[in-house]
């Protein structure tokens, strides 16, 4: 069973936890981790879809970090991303570093996933979303002898058999 497991993690973090350079993201993920959470997201969702400011994992995030439980938010992303791109970690691991280092984290999120994006790396179970909807063509329905209101026994009988029951009831009660 260990070697199972030791077989599905085959990669690892390609951008790191702590990291202080370049500052631009860095500030983002300090000042405005909801901005930051949000992109990721619709990275991790469907990338060829443009991110929407103001979008509901943005005010979702920004709620969540104002009353405190941005964390549980936070831990769920870096699950995903450690699943879909097999690296290795452990779900304590996962809330020890979305409780005490958000900013590192929402940083470490964004910068991952863009990163492999770009080596055209989707990971695994990625791309369930990207087919569109095509439309279908319009629905017809076929009549003929055997269809609606034709066909034999079948609802004409449950109807005489009801007309039966009601005429033996009137009877009783008149």
């Amino acid at each position: 069973m260990e070697h199972k497991q030791e077989q599905a993690f085959t990669s690892s973090w390609k951008s790191p936890l702590f990291r202080c350079s370049p500052c631009g993201p860095l500030w983002k993920a300090i000042c405005w981790p909801c901005t930051s959470y949000a992109e990721t997201e619709q990275l991790l969702r469907d990338p060829s879809v443009p991110v929407e400011k103001n979008s509901r994992d943005c005010i979702e995030f920004g709620r969540d970090f104002c009353i405190g439980s941005y964390a549980i938010k936070l831990k769920t992303q870096r699950a995903e991303i450690r699943t879909r791109y097999a690296i290795p970690g452990t779900s304590n691991n996962d809330c020890l570093v979305s409780c005490c280092c958000f900013a590192c984290a929402v940083l470490q999120h964004d910068e991952e996933v863009r990163a492999r994006l770009e080596r055209g790396d989707r990971g695994q179970g990625a791309g369930v979303v990207m087919e569109r909807y095509q439309p279908q063509g319009r629905m017809v329905v076929e009549t003929g002898a055997g269809g609606h209101g034709g066909g034999g026994g079948g609802g004409g009988g449950a109807g005489e058999e009801g007309e039966r029951l009601m005429q033996g009831q009137g009877g009783r009660g008149v």
